[in-house]
């Protein structure tokens, strides 16, 4: 049996170059190619594949990716089987896009499918199941050995069963949000290695509704080591956490000092409405999240914004079908022209014919032909000659667009109704702070806690209101200790000043 370590990163230890480093020590020991970094995320393994560890670029992925890697000539369910499978089971219909860490339930078969995953990932017997969800799990099943496809889970329990460790030593973040499965899968391989590393922070655990296993991480070696330096919590920040986590009983008592310099705030503002706290949080200097539990919750502070057309984003949420509720201000790159491309583009002439196409194919009554040249000129990056756009513009066209004049622009848009929705917002943002409100990163972050899980914002506000399933939870378990992990993440996220909003159901919770 290898070596075993657990490393608990508190928030802002600067865990990742911890592990970074770790990774760097351990290529130079046993060869790059014999060290595997693993993550449960995307994201966080894009930014470690970002550092300087060494470790070539296939040996840093996902836990799922690795496995999958190992397994080879295996098919994953895609779209072309989900789709099926939502017409041969109307009454058990699945998402179509789904990773590893998204929730699927969102209906019959969303619901189904979650909990039939849940039960995989906690190494429960089937029996457990109520008798609906157990007939989808064999209908499921069955679908899935007929088309010759796997799933995300599948990938982790087919590893357990036929794939050896494939390097002398393991690295594995984020591991407490990893389920009872990944680990079984990670202790089987700690036993064939040199040794294993896993790294996270039981007070930073997330993903308990997908099965993550606490008692699994905390139990996982008694090698702990703890990172003793916050560069990111200022001091009353860091006291209102620590003071908020001490609610759960079963955790790892972490102790380290906070960041050097002021003290920072940690206050609870006397306001749950939209409006004062967005312009509370625009009178604040840096950056400002505002952080909800559940994604429709944050709808009313969306609305708000919009109202007033002020610059807001996700950037963790890039992807996805609602990536542009999100980022409604995001550029699309070379091969997507957004809403909001179109109005940059229109108040940043001179222009090129790309350019000049993405603004010029949303007005209405250009001359015949205008459509044919702009796409025989689309991807050229020469400027697009005046005499042209006077020709299909005319004087006064060509004199609005020369100046930026969106009342113009609005004026002459296409009458598809879906099309003017979504340019309106970004037209208002053009008309009240020009070319630079569409910069990439705006002042204010809006999302779930779970959205910004590793990001950090100068000022935080953060609304700790539960779903009707939360309550319901809350209720019923007395600990709350997932509640009380998620409030600590949105807390920890400030790196200057944290407001508490007041809660809507004060019976439940008091700051």
């Amino acid at each position: 049996m290898g070596e075993k370590t657990t490393l608990f990163g508190p928030p802002g230890t600067g865990k990742t170059t911890k592990l970074s480093k770790w990774a760097k020590s351990l290529a130079s020991k046993y060869s790059p190619e014999q060290v595997l970094i693993c993550s449960l995320t995307r994201t966080a393994a894009t930014e470690i594949r970002s550092r300087d560890t060494d470790v070539p670029d296939f040996n840093v992925g996902t836990l799922h990716a690795h496995c999958y890697r190992a397994l080879e000539d295996q098919k994953v369910i895609g779209k072309e089987e989900i789709n099926e499978w939502n017409d041969s089971y109307p009454h058990w219909q699945i998402p179509v896009d789904r990773g590893p860490d998204e929730d699927s339930a969102t209906n019959t078969g969303g619901t189904a499918l979650a909990r039939y995953d849940l039960l995989r990932a906690k190494c429960l017997p089937r029996e457990v199941l109520p008798p609906g969800v157990r007939a989808f799990a064999t209908a499921y099943e069955s679908f899935k050995e007929i088309h010759g496809v796997i799933d995300f889970t599948d990938m982790i329990q087919m590893a357990i069963d036929s794939v050896d460790c494939p390097t002398d030593y393991i690295i594995m973040d984020e591991a407490q949000d990893c389920s009872a499965l990944e680990f079984k899968l990670l202790s089987k391989w700690s036993e064939q290695c040199v040794g294993e590393v896993i790294a996270g922070d039981d007070d930073q655990a997330a993903y308990e509704w997908r099965g993550a296993s606490i008692d699994a991480f905390l139990d996982f070696s008694d090698d702990q080591r703890v990172l003793n330096k916050s560069y990111r919590l200022p001091k009353m920040v860091k006291e209102r956490a620590d003071r908020w986590i001490k609610h759960i009983s079963h955790r790892k008592e972490k102790e380290y000092e906070c960041r050097d310099g002021s003290p920072g705030v940690a206050v609870e503002l006397d306001t749950r409405n939209p409006e004062e706290i967005i312009r509370h949080a625009m009178s604040q200097p840096g950056r400002s999240m505002l952080l909800t539990t559940c994604g429709y919750m944050t709808m009313p502070y969306v609305t708000a914004l919009r109202d007033i057309a002020q610059p807001f984003c996700n950037p963790y949420r890039v992807r996805g079908d609602f990536a542009s509720t999100w980022n409604p201000l995001a550029s699309g790159g070379k091969r997507v022209v957004t809403a909001s491309d179109s109005v940059r583009n229109y108040l940043s002439s001179p222009w090129t014919w790309t350019a000049a196409r993405s603004w010029l194919r949303e007005i209405a009554d250009l001359p015949r032909g205008t459509k044919k040249r702009l796409d025989e000129n689309k991807g050229n990056d020469e400027l697009i000659p005046v005499d042209y756009l006077h020709s299909i513009l005319g004087e006064t066209g060509l004199t609005a667009a020369l100046s930026g004049d969106l009342h113009w622009f609005m004026e002459h848009l296409k009458l598809d109704q879906k099309r003017r929705s979504m340019l309106n917002y970004r037209i208002r943002v053009g008309m009240k702070h020009g070319v630079d409100g569409f910069k990439e990163a705006p002042e204010i972050i809006i999302g779930t806690i779970h959205s910004v899980k590793g990001g950090q914002a100068d000022n935080v506000y953060l609304l700790p209101d539960l779903s009707g399933k939360g309550v319901e939870s809350w209720k019923e378990n007395m600990d709350r200790a997932p509640f009380y992990r998620q409030m600590y993440i949105g807390m920890t996220r400030a790196s200057e000043r944290l407001f508490l909003i007041p809660p809507k159901k004060k019976a439940l919770l008091t700051w």
